[in-house]
């Protein structure tokens, strides 16, 4: 209710009334307005931080591809080290006597076969192979 000034009938206060209505009605729409505002701001954020989210996991995608495709290169190298010290080994096992080049070859062999985690089982062809009459 209204405060009226003695004296003032009802209808001179019906101006000022509708005034402070529309004043009311203007603030509540500011406060929407800036409400809105607020709310498209917070979607943006969103939406970035989601953006974020997913050029980091796509570039952990990547990432993971990389350093599979680089295991998978360790394993194929390992395979072919593995296979050319075996050659070397079965080639010259029956006379225990290998030439120099060959000698330093399958030591270069062996350790990078180590370097990229081979087992045991050339480690005792090693042995064996170091324990030859080296020719040059």
């Amino acid at each position: 209710m209204l405060f009226r000034p003695k004296g003032q009938n009802y209808a001179a206060t019906v101006p000022l009334k509708n005034k402070m209505c529309a004043v009311l009605q203007e603030n509540v729409q500011r406060r929407q307005v800036r409400r809105e505002e607020v709310e498209v701001i917070k979607l943006q954020i969103l939406l970035a931080a989601a953006g974020g989210v997913t050029a980091l996991g796509a570039a952990g995608a990547v990432l993971w591809r990389i350093v599979r495709w680089g295991q998978r290169i360790a394993e194929g190298t390992k395979c072919q080290l593995r296979s050319e010290m075996l050659r070397i080994y079965y080639h010259h096992r029956e006379m225990a006597v290998i030439r120099q080049f060959e000698y330093e070859n399958f030591v270069d062999c062996y350790e990078a076969y180590t370097a990229l985690g081979g087992n045991s089982f050339i480690g005792k062809i090693y042995d064996e192979v170091k324990k030859w009459e080296v020719v040059t």
